[in-house]
C-alpha cells in the first residue's frame, strides 16, 4: 500500500476543480462545495489558468476559503517544461487538440483561445498524475 493511500482515509477522493482565477468574488458556490467536500475528508485542489490576483489574501479571508485547500497555479517552471509535459500526455493532447479543431468553424478565436489553454491543462495532468 503506498504512502499517500496510508494518509486518505478509507473512501475519500482526490476532487480538482478547474477556474479561470481563484478566488473571485463570484466563486462562493464552489468555496462552499469544496469547503463540505473537505469537511467530509476529501483531498481538494482548485487549479487555475491565471496567476494568484494582487489582493489574494483579502479575497481568501472574504471568501472563508478553507486553509486546507491547495490552490495550484501556472508556474514559470511549468512554462519552461511544457513540452516535456505535453509530450508525456501527447494521446491525450492529440485527443483534446482534435475536439477542439473540429468546431473551429464554429468559433475560431474561442477555438484558439481553448488550443492556448493546452499546455496548462497538460501541466495539471502532470500535476494530478504526480500526487
Amino acid at each position: 500500500m503506498s504512502n499517500s493511500a496510508q494518509s486518505q482515509p478509507l473512501g475519500s477522493l482526490k476532487i480538482a476543480y478547474l477556474f479561470q482565477q481563484f478566488p473571485v468574488p463570484t466563486e462562493t458556490f464552489a468555496v462552499s462545495d469544496m469547503a463540505a467536500l473537505i469537511a467530509q475528508g476529501h483531498q481538494v485542489t482548485a487549479y487555475t489558468m491565471k496567476f494568484a490576483p494582487r489582493n489574494e489574501d483579502a479575497l481568501r479571508e472574504g471568501l472563508a476559503v478553507p486553509a486546507q485547500l491547495l490552490v495550484c497555479r501556472p508556474t514559470l517552471d511549468g512554462a519552461l517544461s511544457w513540452h516535456r509535459k505535453v509530450w508525456r500526455w501527447r494521446t491525450e493532447v492529440a485527443w483534446l487538440c482534435r475536439r477542439i479543431i473540429c468546431h473551429c468553424y464554429r468559433s475560431p478565436v474561442t477555438c484558439i483561445q481553448a488550443l492556448l489553454c493546452v499546455p496548462r491543462l497538460a501541466e495539471m495532468a502532470d500535476s494530478i498524475a504526480d500526487q
